[in-house]
């Protein structure tokens, strides 16, 4: 019993907070593309305009707005590689089933005309079939449009909703990747604050150590995906070469670095 109130409450939380939840991962998504124009913008300007003051707001400003773009671009490539999938797949069903439907019905009145037991199995089938049909449109399909409209209503409302917890989400995001240090360094100071030093560097350390391995494989990944979807199926051979090769000199400068590892002179 306390476990469903313990789960209920959870869940209604995390309703309430998802938009900041999805603001959270779109800004640590981010975070990256903004911390490679600060550090190539903000030294730009201060050296290009040594007397402006606020050269690190415009260039985190400049970082989010490409972030931003970015993002939209991915989402757009993710539909461009879906939505003609989805098409050719709905084309290719209205064009295959009713050629399908008239072959089954060719061989079903092909065994109908005989006299043979299966034909007459058959027929029976049939109208057992076309009467359960005719009494469950006389009385059930009315309630079964209820429902199907309910749910297709209630759907309707649960993606709309989903949206402006997206666009809630991403404003929230822009936010915190304008105070990201800030954000960092309250983090830390409540981590410093619940544990003991010892198990707050070991949560700093894992945290770190986490990001760094599967920061970059996750943001990879979302990369490669927006370029196949922008791609499309063209240049597919090309893309695979290259991808061989990308992944050849990347064994092999991990092969090199693991050596140069292993042949150090230990101190």
């Amino acid at each position: 019993l306390r476990m469903d109130d313990i789960s209920r409450v959870v869940r209604l939380v995390v309703h309430i907070l998802k938009p900041v939840i999805y603001g959270l991962g779109i800004a640590y998504l981010l975070n990256p593309i903004v911390k490679f124009v600060d550090e190539h913008l903000e030294p730009f300007l201060n050296k290009k305009f040594p007397k402006m003051k606020k050269a690190a707001k415009i260039s985190r400003s400049v970082g989010i707005f490409l972030a931003i773009v970015f993002m939209f671009a991915i989402i757009g490539a993710l539909f461009n590689m879906l939505i003609p999938e989805l098409y050719r797949s709905i084309r290719d069903m209205i064009l295959t089933v009713p050629s399908q439907i008239n072959e089954a019905l060719i061989h079903m009145t092909a065994l109908m005309s005989g006299d043979s037991a299966l034909g007459q199995i058959i027929a029976q089938a049939l109208k057992e079939a076309t009467t359960f049909l005719e009494n469950w449109m006389r009385t059930d399909l009315l309630n079964q449009v209820n429902v199907f409209m309910s749910n297709l209503t209630e759907g309707v409302i649960n993606v709309i909703n989903e949206l402006l917890n997206m666009l809630i989400g991403i404003i929230v995001s822009i936010y915190v990747l304008f105070s990201k240090e800030k954000f960092s360094m309250q983090s830390k100071k409540i981590i410093y604050a619940m544990f003991k030093p010892v198990q707050a560097n070991m949560i700093l350390h894992l945290t770190i150590k986490s990001n760094s391995i599967f920061g970059g494989f996750i943001i990879g990944k979302i990369i490669w995906r927006g370029h196949v979807g922008s791609c499309g199926n063209i240049n597919v051979p090309i893309r695979s070469a290259a991808s061989s090769k990308i992944s050849d000199a990347t064994g092999k400068k991990r092969k090199s670095s693991h050596w140069k590892n292993w042949n150090r002179p230990r101190r």
